[in-house]
């Protein structure tokens, strides 16, 4: 044992020299539209869950149907709590969504040739655009057509 101390403590030639250092290969790139954290939550454990496909609204409102086209939207969702975190995509292509109903309810109120009051009680936001349309059926018609 003390053969291979005295070994150790010896000044000899230090050994061959190290190879080159790695370094760490660089951290992953996010995703474009990616969340960085649960606005719920605040957790910075998000998953995807999945994607859609949607008619893409933006290019429906500026091109007509001529322009149709398919956008696929990324759902993302929290890890620890659970809840759907909306893309910044999915918001924009509601709000193009809302504004292309509004344009085909003014057509059909302007069709159907209403007074502007009638318009004013027409043209208002609806989840659904079967639901703008009946509405607009029953400022002309009269008759109430909502179940």
């Amino acid at each position: 044992m003390l053969a291979a101390l005295s070994q150790v403590l010896e000044n000899r030639r230090p050994g061959p020299k190290p190879a080159v250092v790695v370094t760490a290969p660089p951290a992953p790139a996010q995703e474009a539209g990616r969340p960085t954290q649960c606005p719920v939550c605040q957790s910075q454990h998000i998953w995807k869950n999945g994607a859609y496909l949607v008619l893409h609204w933006l290019a429906t409102l500026c091109l007509g149907w001529c322009g149709v086209q398919w956008r696929r939207i990324q759902r993302w969702r929290c890890a620890e709590c659970h809840c759907e975190i909306p893309a910044p995509e999915r918001t924009a292509q509601a709000q193009a969504r809302q504004a292309w109903r509004q344009q085909v309810k003014r057509l059909v109120a302007r069709t159907w040739e209403l007074t502007a009051e009638e318009i004013s009680r027409t043209v208002h936001a609806h989840p659904t655009l079967s639901e703008a349309l009946m509405e607009a059926a029953h400022v002309v018609s009269g008759q109430a057509i909502h179940v």
